[in-house]
C-alpha cells in the first residue's frame, strides 16, 4: 500500500518528538499548514532541538518545495523574562534565562545532521530573538513565521520585524 502525504506527515511528526516540545498532532498541523502556503520563505524562531525545522524541511522535500528555513534561536535556553508579563507561578522554573543546557548550536546540527540536513538547506542565526537582533537578519518574503518561543517580548519582537 502506498504511503499518503497525510501517512507522511505523520511518520515525521513520530520522528521528531523527541527533539521538540510539540505534541504529534501540533507537528503534523504545523506540516499541513507549512506545505499548503504559497512560495515563501519560513522563519522560525526557538527552535533549539531541531525538531521543527527537521519537521519542516522533510515535509517540503516529501512536497518538491524549495524554501529556505531560517532557524532562530540563542541555541543557550530561554530569554529573560519580561517582567509583568512571563513571571506567572505556573511557570517558575521555565523561563529563567540560561537555565536550560540545550547543547548550543552544534547540538542542532548534530541534529539536523542525522537527518541529511545541513548547512545550505537550512540558515541558522545564533541569536536571542530581541527587536536589535533581528535588524541582521534581510528581509525576505516569508510564507510562514513560526514561533516557539518562551516569552513575551521575543514573541512581541518577532512580530513586528517579521
Amino acid at each position: 500500500m502506498t504511503e499518503t502525504f497525510e501517512d507522511h506527515l505523520a511518520r515525521i511528526a513520530k520522528i521528531v518528538r523527541p527533539l521538540t516540545m510539540l505534541e504529534e498532532s501540533e507537528v503534523v498541523y504545523l506540516l499541513k499548514l507549512a506545505t499548503s502556503l504559497p512560495d515563501g520563505d519560513v522563519a522560525a524562531c526557538g527552535v533549539c532541538h531541531g525538531g521543527d525545522v527537521i519537521a519542516l524541511h522533510k515535509a517540503f522535500e516529501a512536497k518538491g518545495q524549495k524554501r529556505t528555513i531560517l532557524a532562530i534561536d540563542s541555541f543557550r535556553g530561554s530569554s529573560p523574562p519580561t517582567p509583568g508579563k512571563d513571571d506567572r507561578p505556573d511557570r517558575k522554573g521555565v523561563l529563567e534565562a540560561g537555565t536550560h543546557d540545550v547543547g548550543g548550536i552544534a547540538h542542532f546540527w548534530a541534529n539536523l545532521s542525522v537527518f541529511g540536513i545541513y548547512p545550505g538547506h537550512v540558515a541558522a542565526c545564533e541569536m536571542w530573538v530581541t527587536e536589535e537582533n533581528l535588524k541582521a537578519i534581510p528581509h525576505r518574503t516569508l510564507a510562514l513565521l513560526w514561533l516557539d518561543v518562551n516569552g513575551y517580548q521575543p514573541t512581541l519582537d518577532a512580530l513586528r520585524y517579521f
